[in-house]
């Protein structure tokens, strides 16, 4: 009888002792929220400020997004001119790049249906797994000579991909629609760790081929399983799930209330085909798919373009990574400026730079030209990315904006296999110049239908859910 008081006793006294230290927990996280709020909302024209958790789970993502981007940097830097130098052909050089956009038509629907179920980390890890076999089989496919094999592995390095894009909403969750843009444009900078860590692998490889005897082309894939293991391990430290985050921001911002004006966008109830015939997810996904096109078709000829020129790994390594500077670099301010300015003047500006910097990649064989053309070719993409998945975020529910990216992500994956392919074949047939022209007049869509956008502040859109042509 006494022990059983004592230990009732006991659990009363742990019972309210938690209590006491819950309740400290909550009053420390507001009195922080609020001094927080009241040093920095100024500084950032009224943008509330991040939480602490918040910031430690965008760091992990955008680590993340670092170490992935390095194993996503050897691909076109590499591939183009292991496929040259198995085939002989310059007609399938663009083959590497296609295969991992047909990979994202087939896989980006399930993936983002996977992050809406269960979660974005549990869709991120499912496709991080697959990035250290394809490694493994890339390696395995140079020594042997064996093309089959070598685009296998591609194609495992696409279904990782796929993947990775889900980062993207993942980020955009845990933000309020005045810091949307701006929390994506966080983990695309961490992509700029590929920039750096791309080239040192590739020269740290070649080196090593020297020392060891082996094939220069195939050394480099020995070093990826790393980057994608410890991408796997930051995803995993991300916690809560940021999808539930999403459903309920006002717990970590005080002063959050949603903005949008069309109240049917926030019904949960929804169905995917009603989003995606939306005007502004029109708008995003005809952007986003044919400056992601663009992208990939120079992106997988540029080795090949300064090759002709007669530039050495070294100097197409650079340029490789001059080129994704250009869609990482300047991700942050050009976030802030689609959350100032609005989503509107950002993608007509990205696809505008997407096909002149096609066309500058192509006019010249000086080196210096050829780089500005590929960076401005990434600069669009970035203005691109960065801002639709705002608009995602803006208009879409939570437990709809992973199979909505995943659409948009099919889009991407359609012309990243299109496009690529055909400027192969251009280029074998009409001239590296021919693809540039392509490239411009690709463009021209995007800007047309992003001039129709009616967007009445930042990330507020003025369209009717069911309204698919819009009026001025």
């Amino acid at each position: 009888m006494n022990s059983n008081y004592r230990l009732s006793s006991l659990n009363s006294f742990l019972m309210e002792q938690n209590q006491y230290r819950l309740r400290y927990s909550e009053l420390t996280y507001i009195r922080e929220s609020k001094l927080s709020s009241a040093k920095g909302s100024s500084k950032l024209h009224g943008k509330p400020p991040i939480p602490k958790m918040i910031k430690r789970n965008t760091v992990f993502l955008a680590g993340s997004q670092a170490n992935v981007a390095v194993i996503f940097q050897v691909v076109p830097t590499v591939a183009s001119l292991i496929i040259l130098r198995m085939t002989g052909s310059i007609a399938f050089v663009g083959a590497a790049v296609a295969i991992l956009g047909l990979m994202r038509i087939f896989t980006s629907y399930p993936i983002g249906k996977v992050a809406d179920r269960w979660g974005r980390r549990h869709a991120l890890l499912l496709g991080m797994s697959f990035l250290p076999f394809g490694a493994i089989l890339l390696f395995y496919s140079v020594t042997q000579n064996n093309i089959t094999l070598f685009f296998l592995g591609i194609a495992f390095h696409g279904l990782g991909h796929s993947a990775v894009q889900q980062v993207r909403i993942a980020v955009s969750d845990m933000y309020p629609t005045a810091r949307k843009a701006e929390s994506v444009s966080y983990v695309l900078t961490g992509s700029i760790a590929g920039t750096i860590g791309a080239p040192l692998i590739i020269t740290y490889a070649v080196k090593f081929a020297e020392d060891t005897g082996l094939d220069p082309y195939s050394t480099p894939w020995l070093f990826m399983p790393f980057f994608a293991l410890a991408s796997i391990v930051l995803v995993i430290v991300v916690n809560p799930d940021t999808q539930k985050i999403a459903q309920n921001l006002k717990k970590y911002y005080l002063d959050y209330s949603p903005v949008n004006i069309n109240k049917e966008l926030i019904n949960s109830k929804i169905k995917i085909r009603d989003f995606v015939t939306y005007y502004p997810i029109i708008v995003s996904l005809l952007v986003t798919s044919l400056t992601w096109g663009i992208m990939a078709m120079m992106m997988s000829l540029v080795s090949v373009i300064l090759r002709a020129h007669g530039f050495d790994l070294t100097a197409i390594s650079i340029a490789v990574s001059i080129h994704v500077l250009g869609m990482y670099a300047l991700s942050i301010p050009i976030g802030r400026l689609a959350d100032r300015f609005g989503r509107k003047k950002i993608l007509m500006a990205g696809s505008a730079f997407s096909g002149i910097g096609a066309i500058i990649t192509t006019a010249s064989n000086e080196y210096w030209v050829v780089v500005t053309g590929i960076f401005l070719v990434g600069l669009g993409w970035s203005a691109a990315i960065v801002t639709s998945t705002a608009i995602i975020s803006d208009v879409c529910h939570p437990g709809i904006r992973g199979r909505v990216l995943g659409v948009i992500n099919m889009s991407t994956g359609v012309t990243s296999v299109t496009l690529p392919l055909a400027g192969g074949l251009i280029a074998d047939s009409m001239g590296f110049f021919a693809i540039g022209v392509l490239g411009l007049i690709i463009s021209f869509p995007s800007i047309f239908a992003t001039f129709f956008l009616r967007e009445t502040q930042p990330g507020i859109f003025k369209h009717k859910l069911h309204e698919n042509i819009p009026s001025n």
